[in-house]
């Protein structure tokens, strides 16, 4: 039995494409979406064959340079129907929401604490 090649269009293809195209190494998606390193690297190459722009990631480099930031699962949940409407996942949202408060220089307006911190 010979394993199924993965096809362009595809959910899986689809996620893997949008998540390189952020800059997430392989080794990350296929953790992140309980894949096998192989899978996301067939996915990869599949899509580059049929001339999709994904950068290319150095072996062992991890891709860009990436933290965590954790929240309340309460949190995640609320960002679900949000994420789901702009078709991207919910960590994109969040990393998507938090570089616009910061290039907006927004964390201010948005937290409106500045009684607090004049008081702290």
């Amino acid at each position: 039995m010979t394993a199924k090649s993965p096809r362009i269009g595809s959910a899986v293809m689809e996620t893997v494409v949008r998540l390189a195209r952020l800059g997430m190494p392989p080794r990350e998606i296929a953790a992140r979406n309980g894949w096998s390193t192989n899978t996301v690297g067939c996915h990869l190459k599949q899509a580059r064959q049929a001339g999709i722009d994904i950068p290319r990631f150095a072996p062992g480099s991890g891709g860009a340079r990436r933290v965590t930031v954790s929240m309340p699962a309460a949190l995640r949940v609320r960002l679900q129907e949000p994420a789901a409407r702009r078709g991207i996942l919910t960590d994109e949202l969040a990393e998507r929401l938090l570089a616009a408060c910061l290039d907006g220089d927004l964390i201010d307006a948005v937290l409106d604490d500045a009684e607090e911190l004049a008081d702290g």
